[in-house]
């Protein structure tokens, strides 16, 4: 999964912008994905799926237990947390939660199925594995 989700975050720092100001890339695809799982999950099934994963990620980088979701799922990362950190250490927080957050997606839903969801949100990346060969 971290594969994955590197490539997911990759999409984002090049094709996603921050215009937006939804913080670090990482941050972005776990907020994008929130958009197209809560018609699966619902908002509150989201939530529960990143609080878990921003769980499991803090072990990796411990600054992520400073971090809240918002009843909506979407990630807080506040602007002057963002400042104390450093960039590598924001890099490899955000590929923690993205890779935690899709094995907790794949365990609940199914390889098949999050690969699915994972290309609607971005049609045009390249998400197959290449390990097994493409996925759909």
């Amino acid at each position: 999964m971290r594969s994955l989700a590197q490539r997911l975050i990759g999409e984002e720092q090049h094709f996603g912008g921050s215009a937006n100001g939804d913080g670090p890339p990482a941050f972005r695809v776990c907020n994008k994905l929130q958009g197209s799982l809560s018609t699966l999950v619902g908002t509150r099934g989201f939530r529960t799926l990143l609080v878990r994963a921003l769980a499991l990620a803090a072990a990796e980088a411990t600054w992520l237990g400073r971090l809240d979701v918002g009843a909506n799922g979407t990630v807080l990362f506040p602007t002057e947390l963002e400042r104390e950190i450093e960039p590598k250490e924001v890099a490899k927080g955000g590929m923690a939660l993205v890779a935690h957050l899709l094995e907790l997606l794949e365990i609940l839903v199914g390889e098949a199925l999050t690969r699915r969801l994972l290309h609607q949100v971005w049609p045009k990346a390249a998400l197959s594995d290449s390990k097994s060969g493409p996925k759909t």
